[in-house]
């Protein structure tokens, strides 16, 4: 398979509609090392507090990983084919970014007038700002304020249609795959050496701080971490 920058620069050397130009690549490597970063540190925090916070999830995801892993001697880097055996961890990583949906509001143009199913019209050039934490916290989910993985073990529920971090259809969030990858494979590498665990002292045991505006993140958060034996 090719590498990202692999695949733009042959984009580049096409003559028909998918050439991309120089601005085109810049634009979009952009996206990826700046729009990609705070995004998925901010996730991966608040995944370590939640399994922290739940030492019976982070065991029995531990159990997961090891045995995706074949249960290595040394920390092992989880291959694509063995990401794809962490069912348990793709339940953990949705939980986690819905109730701590880092990308709070997001903003989308109308490209045509559009009626929606109530009867309002929202024309042609429209700004449209969706609120994303509200829709994660709302009663589209139930008891959305408590961590629960389960939520989303059917894939087709509707829990998983409400889940939207990343939006759907063309124009949802182009790094949603590498953000995924990217959070799998830390976790999975972590969990193979590290255990965390937080205090009842902690002031985030109860409920994780966040910052009060822009990219949502985990407000000064401390854990506790153990080297496994």
């Amino acid at each position: 398979s090719k590498d990202l920058i692999t695949a733009f620069i042959e984009s580049n050397e096409k003559e028909d509609e998918f050439k991309l130009t120089n601005d085109e690549i810049r634009d979009n490597i952009s996206v990826f090392i700046l729009a990609g970063h705070d995004t998925t540190s901010n996730t991966l925090s608040s995944t370590l507090y939640y399994l922290a916070r739940y030492p019976e999830i982070q065991e029995k995801l531990r159990k997961e990983v090891l045995e995706a892993l074949g249960h290595p001697v040394e920390l092992t880097t989880p291959t694509v084919d063995q990401l794809k055996n962490l069912p348990y961890m793709d339940l953990i990583n949705k939980e986690s970014m819905r109730i701590m949906t880092t990308a709070a509001n997001l903003q989308r143009h109308t490209a045509q007038t559009h009626t929606l199913s109530n009867g309002v019209t929202i024309p042609k050039n429209t700004k449209v700002f969706l609120h994303l934490w509200g829709l994660h916290h709302s009663s589209a989910f139930s008891k959305p304020e408590e961590f629960n993985p389960e939520r989303f073990s059917d894939p087709h529920g509707e829990e998983s249609r409400n889940w939207q971090p990343f939006l759907t259809g063309p124009r949802s969030c182009i790094g949603m795959t590498f953000s995924l990858m990217e959070q799998r494979v830390t976790i999975a590498m972590l969990l193979q050496k590290f255990e965390f665990s937080i205090a009842k002292s902690n002031p985030d045991y109860d409920k994780l701080r966040i910052s009060p505006s822009g990219n949502v993140r985990p407000l000064d958060l401390s854990l506790s971490i153990k080297l496994r034996s």
